[in-house]
């Protein structure tokens, strides 16, 4: 029987409009993706895993626009897009025009097909774009004062909201695309910025909320920002939550060290032997580590995730970091967007450090020792929710530890820990050298053999050769 004419047509049709999409290649220029719901983990929408996705008290660009629980926050962002206004002495039409040029380039930015209309989109892009501005500079000049905002302020002078604000700001499906924010800033300095967003993102958002002694001086955010915007050469920082990632990447010693070099050359140098040792992983975690003769130390050199292992020492080496109420929510974000945004395994580098640190840490004690070694630093209920924390982070997510930047470490761990000898040793230390009472009774016990063997020896020198 005869195919329907009609149906084949529409068939055609949307096989001719799949092509387009294709040469269109609209994914290549998308950077702020909806978490897929297999991260979410089927979790229903009122639990803290999707909570973390989800802003709390302000949306920014379109996938939470209108809900209502963000509606309080609206009259806000009209009032300080008009104080803004004001201040600069400028009209609203500058704004608008400027970003109705860019609107093509900021709906791709976004993966998800948008139904507001042009001017829907341009009206929201300017609004939240320029309360994101004002956050950012009040943050960054030292307080809201020199902004023209008064300290009774119901939003900028009130510390508890002007966190969730940044929370929010550091969530994936919350963004607004850098080329937007930059534009805007373009316009209210006439052409004349001293700042640009990037900067006052840093300034802002310094990776406080990770790392232990984070830079935090004009310099150290200075030498920051020229590592952060040449990172990755032709690729450029796509949101706010780009940009703290590639923050937390900073490396002093030399900015021509980039995180990026830094992996790749890790990977070549590992490449013959990758096919001989494909499975790259470690199940140990601290306690069982430790019983391999493993010490741990602090690393107070930046990046924060280069992790180093000392084969000759045995010495496993991890930047001290701190862990609080808002960390999960961080990692939680920089994860899905490596997940969603990055396509080889060592571009992952928040990835593949969490999922190092969800195999370091198993149970309290693990915690409690990353402690007392000066590594780790909490200000959680308890050690239990910190080991907890880790292993809901790592759950569903895709982590290749054959190629990961962290491979060798991997490597070098796995070699050590399979030699007898390093656990004997490690035995030995653990179970009779702590203990100064043992210790004491070892010692003692030495000092009466050597002192027994030297009487026999005596004994039998006198025997075979008598005093004349």
């Amino acid at each position: 029987m005869a195919l329907q004419q009609q149906w084949v047509i529409n068939i055609q049709q949307k096989l001719d409009k799949g092509g387009q999409v294709e040469t269109d290649e609209l994914w290549t220029k998308h950077s702020i993706y909806k978490v897929p719901s297999w991260m979410k983990d089927g979790e229903q929408p009122n639990d803290d895993k999707i909570a973390g996705y989800i802003p709390e008290i302000i949306s920014f660009g379109p996938y939470h626009r209108g809900q209502s629980h963000l509606q309080q926050m609206e009259a806000h962002k009209w009032r300080v897009l008009n104080h803004m206004l004001k201040r600069e002495t400028q009209d609203i039409t500058q704004y608008l025009t400027a970003v109705q040029e860019l609107e093509p380039k900021a709906r791709a930015c976004y993966d998800s097909v948008l139904s507001l209309t042009s001017n829907e989109f341009v009206e929201m892009m300017v609004l939240d774009g320029c309360f994101v501005l004002e956050f950012l500079r009040g943050r960054e000049v030292g307080g809201y004062n020199n902004l023209g905002y008064k300290e009774n302020d119901p939003v900028f002078y009130k510390d508890s909201i002007c966190h969730v604000i940044a929370m929010d700001l550091m969530k994936l499906e919350n963004q607004i695309p850098l080329i937007v924010l930059q534009k805007l800033l373009e316009v209210q300095y006439n052409g004349n910025a001293t700042v640009d967003v990037p900067m006052l993102v840093m300034s802002a958002l310094t990776p406080r909320w990770v790392t232990v002694n984070a830079p935090r001086t004009e310099k150290h955010l200075k030498d920051m920002r020229g590592v952060v915007a040449t990172e990755h050469g032709s690729e450029p920082m796509v949101h706010c939550l780009d940009v703290f990632r590639r923050s937390l990447m900073y490396q002093p010693e030399s900015s021509s060290n980039n995180w990026r070099g830094l992996i790749w050359n890790k990977l070549k140098l590992e490449t013959e032997s990758f096919e001989e040792d494909c499975g790259q992983s470690m199940a140990n975690c601290v306690s069982d580590l430790r019983e391999a003769g493993i010490k741990f130390k602090p690393r107070n050199k930046l990046p924060f995730w280069d992790i180093q292992f000392k084969q000759s020492s045995g010495v496993l080496e991890i930047h001290p970091f701190e862990i609080d109420s808002a960390s999960e929510t961080v990692f939680r974000n920089l994860i899905a967007f490596e997940q969603c945004h990055m396509t080889n395994s060592w571009d992952m580098v928040i990835t593949n450090y969490i999922a190092f640190m969800d195999n370091l840490i198993d149970t309290a004690a693990d915690v409690a020792y990353l402690h007392d070694a000066g590594i780790l630093v909490h200000h959680l209920g308890s050690d239990r929710e910190v080991a907890d924390l880790f292993s809901r982070l790592e759950k569903k997510v895709y982590v290749d530890t054959k190629k990961g930047g962290l491979r060798d470490v991997y490597q070098k761990l796995n070699e050590y820990c399979s030699k007898r000898r390093n656990r004997w040793r490690a035995s030995l230390q653990n179970e009779y050298l702590t203990n100064p009472w043992v210790i004491i009774s070892i010692f003692a016990a030495l000092l009466l053999f050597l002192l027994t063997a030297v009487q026999t020896g005596y004994t039998v020198y006198a025997y075979y050769k008598p005093p004349s």
